[in-house]
């Protein structure tokens, strides 16, 4: 009684580490990068073009904060309708030696009613990429 618990036990293991494998691969392939410069921006496959641009301009510090954004009336009355999603940012060959690369995380948040748009940088690291 104990092999057969102890065979179906391990075969409940094996299906597992399957399944856990094949949803890592396919988060992977779901990606899309955009080039700038020395920088790679990795974006998820969903996020349109207009919302890529407007992330890498905030965060290469290309908009001007005097500028006036514009409100639409529905941002006023009920808020901001908030797109909030994560991005990578890649710069390359940024140090010597090994790790070379400099790998930023932010958290990005764009309202799809109007120009409102904030970027928070969570986390950064050297990694070897180059």
């Amino acid at each position: 009684m104990k092999k057969i618990i102890a065979f179906i036990m391990s075969m409940m293991f094996i299906f597992g580490a399957m399944t856990v494998t094949s949803n890592a691969v396919d988060g992977i392939e779901n990606t899309n990068v955009v080039t700038c410069g020395d920088t790679d921006y990795i974006f998820e496959s969903g996020v349109s073009a207009d919302v890529q641009q407007r992330v890498i301009a905030d965060i290469c510090g290309e908009c001007d904060e005097d500028e006036a954004s514009t409100y639409g009336l529905m941002c006023t009355l009920f808020g901001h309708k908030l797109e909030t999603s994560t991005t990578s940012a890649i710069t390359h060959k940024v140090n010597a030696s090994d790790p070379r690369c400099l790998k930023k995380t932010y958290n990005y948040s764009i309202c799809t009613r109007c120009d409102y748009a904030e970027t928070t940088l969570i986390s950064q690291h050297y990694i070897s990429c180059c």
